[in-house]
């Protein structure tokens, strides 16, 4: 096995064991709200560590449960966005370590002019120099994905198919929701979603259409679905950037 194949493989598996982490977590936090003899319930009034750490997650130590479980759901599609962008950030990483000399021609000028004047004598650090700028590897979003598909040719989004891709994509636009606007669906949030709305777990699940929806609530099987989708994809995407690697390699 060649060293970016060792290097890929060994992000992949990383990949999914910080997914499954999440889900982990997720599975675990989920757990303690059931039921009356539920750790929260027969535990929280002796421990003060715990007692704590809920007023401080939820504002109180007797918030509503199911106010509770929707933070937590919340918690965990952010969660698991934020790991499957550092997939992609490490798979794209490695194709430009490995792949440096033959993706020369993606390089913006600019950034290839500032690495220059930088380190003029300095192969090694203008070459990470470039690699970590902004403009060649994003810092966050699905435009890693789109970059990936830029350098290697690879088109991700049929690759990922409509198993998978529409709950990635839609995922992340409820994340920004999320994060940004307390869940309450605006325009560009429709417009975004709107090609594969029916074909994720929000959409599925929805009675309103996407033009009539105010809010977008973020359930168990959301998370769980978004979890199996980005967790078969690492494996997808995977292959199909160890073919490209070697399919170069054979062309040298």
């Amino acid at each position: 096995m060649s060293d970016f194949s060792e290097q890929l493989t060994r992000y992949e598996r990383k990949g999914r064991e910080h997914l499954s982490r999440v889900r982990l977590s997720h599975v675990l936090a989920l757990k303690t709200l059931q039921g009356v003899n539920s750790l929260l319930d027969e535990e929280l009034k002796t421990d003060e560590e715990l007692q704590g750490l809920v007023s401080k997650s939820f504002g109180s130590t007797t918030a509503n449960k199911t106010k509770m479980r929707g933070i937590l759901h919340d918690l965990h599609l952010v969660s698991l966005k934020a790991n499957f962008e550092l997939f992609l950030d490490r798979i794209l990483v490695t194709i430009w370590k490995f792949h440096f000399d033959q993706l020369a021609a993606f390089i913006p000028p600019a950034v290839s002019l500032r690495a220059e004047k930088r380190y003029p004598h300095d192969d090694c650090n203008r070459r990470d120099f470039i690699i970590e700028n902004e403009e060649v590897v994003p810092p966050h979003g699905l435009q890693l994905l789109e970059a990936l598909t830029k350098v290697t040719n690879i088109h991700c989004k049929e690759v990922l198919s409509k198993s998978y891709w529409p709950q990635i994509f839609t995922a992340f636009q409820v994340r920004h929701l999320v994060e940004h606007c307390d869940g309450k669906v605006d325009k560009t949030f429709r417009m975004k979603v709107d090609k594969f709305w029916r074909d994720s777990s929000w959409g599925r699940r929805q009675s309103q259409s996407l033009s009539e929806l105010k809010k977008v609530v973020t359930e168990k099987e959301d998370v769980d679905e978004t979890y199996a989708a980005m967790w078969e994809s690492t494996e997808l995407l995977s292959k199909e950037v160890l073919k490209w690697s070697s399919d170069h390699e054979n062309l040298r």
